[in-house]
Formats: C-alpha cells, structure tokens, sequence
C-alpha cells in the first residue's frame, strides 16, 4: 500500500528518493512528502496531497540538497489526504522525522499521553505520535536506533518504520512488524524501501528485515539487532530482476506490457520444475520433495487453500485439480474470514497459503492461526524474503519477475502453474501411499484431451465434450496420467503467444468487444467449474480497471436471480470452454438469448456449434479443462484493458486500490 524509500551515503538524497517514490506508485496513494537533513544540519521538509507530480512541482526552485533522507506515498487510514497528514512527520523541535506504512492501533491512547506531557501534534495521522515518542526515548542518551528498540514495545499494530535524527546525520533506522521493510546496499551508500522495486537501479542486495528487528544503515553497510540490542547476522539476497523488467519497456502501461509477459512468467514458473522419470514426465518441486520425503503428508486428511483476492481465484482453480487429480478433500477459504469462523484445523490439515505479495495481512493472520494449531503449511509467493516466507514451513517461489501495474496478471497465471504443479504432486505422493486419498464416491476421470494441441481440434473438443461418467472407484491421476498434464503444461507458454496475437489486433474481437463494452454500466460473467472461477477474475479484472459494475455467477444460478438484471443494454460473457459441462453453459446462454441480452462468449477453438448461440465469440487453444483458465483468463484481461483505455481510466493506478494489502 504505502511506499517508504530512504536513502544514506555521499550523494544528494532527493532525486534518489524522488525516484525511488516514482517507481511505487504503482502501491497506490493519495499523497506524497520528503525529508532530507540539509548541509547545515537542518530538517527540509516537503509534503503534497494529490499525485506524485505535485510534490515534484513543490521541489522546483526549493534548496532540497544534502544526505540522508526518507520519503513516501501515503493511502489514508487515519486521516483525510490533505498535505498536513502526509508523511514525514516531525517532533516538536523538528529534529526527528518519521514514515510509516501500516496502522498502530493504540495511537489514540498515545496521542492522549502525549498531549498531557505537553507535546502538540497537528496532524490526524497515527503516524506522528512515533516521532514524538522517540522525541521521549532519544533523550535518555541521544542514540536513534536505541530510541526506536524502547519505543516499538509500546505500541500494537502493524508496522513498518523509517526514522532520522538531525543529531545523528550518517544514519536511518527502520523496524518492521507484519509489514514489509527492505534494506538494500549499495557501494558506500544503503538505502530502505518497502518494495526491492524502488531501488532495483541502485542495487540488487537486499537484506529482508524480520519482525522484531531494528535496522540502522549508514554509509558503511546495516548493523541488524533485535529489541533487546542482541545482534542478527543474514546474509544479503541478490534479487535476479534486473532494473529494466521493471521498466515499461515502450508500452503504454505496466498492465499491457505485464499481460504480454506472461508467457514468460510460465517459463520462469516452470523451469527446472518438470522432469523425465522413467520415460514420464514429472513435477519436481525440491523444496516440496525434501519436506514430503521426511514423512510430513503421512497423517494428512484435508488440505485448506488460504488466499484473498485475484489469489483466491487461483486456490480456486487449485481446489478442483487437487480433488480430481489427487481425490483429496479440499476446500479453498477466504483467508480474511478464516479466523473468525472458528476453523478445525490441526496437524491432519495441510494449508496452503497464497498471496503474490508475500504480505497480504489476511493471509499471514491465517497462516499464523493456523500454525498454532499445528498444521503445516505451504508458501506460494512472488516476493523472496517476504513476511509469509518467515511463517511457512516451505516456501514455492512464482519467479515471475517484477509486477507493477495494481490489476495481478501474470502473477496469477505463473499461481496457477505453480499452483498445477503442487496438485500433481501431491497426487503422485497419493499415488505413492505418502497421503491418503479420499475412496468415496465421485466423478470418474474424464478423457483427456489428446496431448499434442497440434491434433485435430474439432477432435479434442469432442473428447472434451464427453458426457459426464459416475464411478464407485475415482483413483485420481497416476504416473501417465500425470505425465500427460505435464506434457500440456509445457505447451502453455506457445499457445499465449497464439492468443495474445490473435487478441492484440486492431480490428480482434477482443478489441471490438471493449469498444462497445465502454458504454455499459454493468456486465455479467457466467461460467461453469473452473470457467466460473475464470468469469469471477474476469469480472473482478473489469471493474479494477474500467469502474464499470461486473459480476460473476455460477452458470446455474442465472435462474436463480441474477437473470433479471439482463437486458439489451447489459451484456453477458459466457465461459464456454471445452468442458464436460459445454452443453449446459450453452442451455444457459439460450436462457439470455431469449431476454435480448448480448451474449459474448469464450470458447474453444474449432467449436463450430456456440456461433449459434453467441453475438460474439472469442475463440482460445484448445487444452486440458482444467488447464483452460491460463489459456482463458488472456482475452478477459484483454478486454478490461482495452475497455478501460477506451474510458480514460488511471490503467495501472485504480482508484481506491493498492498493490500490496498490508491492513486487515
């Protein structure tokens, strides 16, 4: 949400922070401020609601020279955006400045004690009632990093926090809790962020702070401790992005360039994580492998997928492989709700938590809970060193590259595949006798779509469209069965490039459908199975971008309800992919026909039979069901882009919206 960028060493601190806060805009904000300890010793202050523009205009002309200094973008919780409640903020003698990302929840107790010892603050922030409580420790013996160790236990909340002190010039000091905080060091010089992009140009070592520590970084490198002054050895990380993947790389928005990337976040997803094992392939996920090997899934009776947002859409998709590939119980939970809802959890639950970000509060709050019961869990995160990597027992990286624009697209999909890849492995773990599996009644396995998409399609779309078959006994996926996801998996990335090449054309459908779609006020998304899971990230990647009012049902429910919101001048997209459910979503598309409704589908391609029943059709590579949503979720990401730069809509910058979630 916020960004928090610091900088100290021998060159002049704001431009480096101006640029460092022009890179996390991205987080999403409603304000902007810097501070830098001028050559006289002097705290500068420059503060500005509104855009990042603003503030630059503020600078224009100012003396805004000297070193170090710390800056940041600010999403209002307590307190208006207006310039007096953007970050920095400063004591009574404007000798400390302070930023802050994250929320203290006993700030307005603070506030009144300090208000009684006389202290007058002016803001309506939280944020400003730390500089005056360092004020109070920094007396005792004028140490900063001292100061911040005997204030952070007194307060409760998030947080992630940068300070400096006129009366210690050569130094930041920062702590973190549930909230990320990074140091980066560079040649005589080191720098804080709360996201690697902000000063991936200045350097790719990182040190990632942990909960409870204190970081002071000057010149000559980081000294890390815990509260209680004992010191913390960590080795810096070399983060393997390079500063122009964080680049637009002559697109018009992040957005546009990050979902024609994503290609490349499945390679990165997948590489060195499918190998040949006696002439079949096989997921290889050497972390996963090591824990299974040690005996972990022996007593495990249910799996939990924790997840919030876009991520959730992902657990989704996970929960309907992970059932028919590995015949496991599995449900995927709203990691916001989870720990209100009393949840049964234990040692015999695996959770499995999602959050590209790495520290989504929700998920982490979930996860935490469930760890104190004694469940083991799973990470899956974009972000190296990230708060969910300190909770988990092991850790599965997206490898994904830096995104930037706030909508998530290629960190879904590269979810998904590492998502597909945990699901096939703990079905050969089942296969295995490592994990039971559940022998109740249950749909058969259905026949795969051959497994070279160079076949006929017509002849895939057939096989695909088989009726639905009951069995007594559904044993899930075994080794050649396996193998055949595998093999294509491993066509995925060459078939984005056909669908993003077929639906980046001027006159594509895609293309046409969001003109038209720019003048609604509301869509409708349905879907049956995963393509219902697709419709919701569809509907939910349309009003992020473009504001219009979109929802997404469970192709069944249509006449439950929802049917009465359609009209000519409100459209439904329809997920018709190949499935073993095809002619009941086409029953429901007739449904609407009959309500003069416009019908845009995403189907299949050689389905000559939805041209029928569909005003438009989106035609995706024909694949395995329950691979189709990599394949499927292109065109819908398409069409909110297309549809919002149609509607002179702020693509990578939603309204309202942050990237990363770091408040419940």
């Amino acid at each position: 949400m916020c960004g928090i960028v610091g900088y100290v060493g021998p060159r002049d601190a704001a431009a480096i922070l101006m640029d460092g806060l022009a890179r996390l805009e991205y987080r999403g904000y409603d304000s902007a401020g810097i501070a830098v300890l001028n050559e006289t010793g002097a705290m500068r202050l420059e503060k500005r609601a509104g855009k990042l523009e603003n503030l630059t205009q503020a600078l224009v002309g100012a003396t805004m020279t000297g070193t170090p200094g710390i800056a940041h973008t600010r999403w209002a919780t307590h307190g208006r955006p207006n310039d007096l409640n953007a970050h920095p903020h400063l004591d009574c003698h404007d000798a400390i400045a302070v930023v802050h990302n994250g929320i203290i929840e006993n700030y307005l107790e603070l506030r009144q004690e300090l208000t009684a010892r006389g202290h007058q603050l002016h803001s309506e922030t939280d944020t400003e009632v730390l500089a005056h409580l360092l004020e109070i420790e920094m007396a005792h013996d004028g140490d900063l990093a001292a100061a911040m160790r005997r204030m952070l236990p007194r307060l409760r909340g998030a947080y992630a926090i940068v300070a400096m002190a006129v009366a210690q010039p050569d130094m930041l000091v920062g702590a973190r809790s549930d909230v990320p905080l990074i140091v980066g060091l560079g040649t005589g010089e080191a720098f804080f962020a709360s996201d690697i992009t902000a000063i991936l140009r200045y350097t790719r070592r990182m040190v990632t702070l942990h909960d409870g520590e204190v970081a002071t970084i000057t010149p000559q490198g980081l000294i890390l401790c815990r509260l209680d002054g004992s010191p913390v050895m960590r080795e810096p990380l070399t983060v393997d992005w390079d500063a122009q993947m964080a680049e637009k790389g002559g697109y018009d928005h992040f957005l546009l360039k990050e979902i024609m990337e994503q290609p490349i976040a499945v390679r990165r997803a997948l590489q060195g994580r499918v190998r040949e094992e006696q002439g079949m392939l096989q997921p290889w996920l050497e972390d996963f492998q090591t824990w299974v090997a040690t005996g972990k899934l022996a007593t495990i009776r249910r799996i939990v997928l924790l997840a919030c947002g876009t991520s959730l859409y992902a657990a989704q998709i996970a929960r309907a492989q992970l059932t028919r590939w590995a015949r496991l119980p599995v449900e995927a939970v709203v990691a916001s709700e989870y720990r209100y809802e009393d949840p049964v959890v234990g040692p015999d639950v695996l959770v499995i938590a999602i959050t590209q970000s790495g520290e989504t509060a929700d998920t982490i709050a979930a996860v935490r809970l469930a760890r104190a019961a004694g469940a083991p869990v799973i990470g899956i995160t974009n972000s190296v060193g990230s708060a969910l990597t300190h909770e988990v027992d092991v850790t599965l990286y997206l490898q994904a590259g830096p995104e930037i624009s706030v909508p998530a697209t290629k960190t879904f999909v590269a979810s998904l595949v590492v998502l597909t890849l945990l699901s096939l492995s703990l079905a050969r773990a089942a296969t295995a006798g490592q994990v039971s599996r559940y022998d109740g009644v249950g749909p058969s396995d259905r026949e795969l779509p051959d497994a070279s998409v160079t076949a006929n399609t017509a002849e895939i779309r057939d096989k695909a469209l088989s009726e639905e078959r009951f069995s007594l006994k559904n044993t899930g996926l075994d080794a050649s069965g396996i193998s055949a996801i595998l093999s294509e998996l491993e066509m995925v990335p060459a078939l984005m490039d056909e669908d993003l090449e077929i639906a980046t054309q001027d006159f594509s459908i895609v293309r046409q459908v969001a003109r038209s779609l720019a003048r609604c006020q509301s869509v409708m998304f349905i879907g049956r199975g995963v393509g219902q899971v697709i419709a919701s990230e569809g509907a939910l990647k349309l009003k992020e971008v473009s504001y219009i009012h979109a929802e997404s049902y469970p192709a069944g429910e249509l006449k439950h309800g929802p049917i009465a919101l359609l009209d000519p001048d409100t459209p439904l997209v329809a997920i018709a992919t190949a499935s073993a459910t095809y002619q009941k979503i086409v029953s429901n598309i007739q449904e609407v026909r009959a309500r003069n409704a416009r019908i845009i589908a995403v189907a299949t391609q050689g389905d000559a039979e939805i041209s029928e029943h569909a005003d438009d059709v989106i035609f995706v590579p024909a694949i395995d069901e329950l691979l189709t949503p990599l394949l499927a979720i292109i065109p819908l990401q398409l069409m909110a882009y297309y549809t919002a730069r149609e509607r002179g809509c702020a693509i990578d910058q939603p309204r309202n919206l942050a990237k990363s979630v770091t408040v419940e």
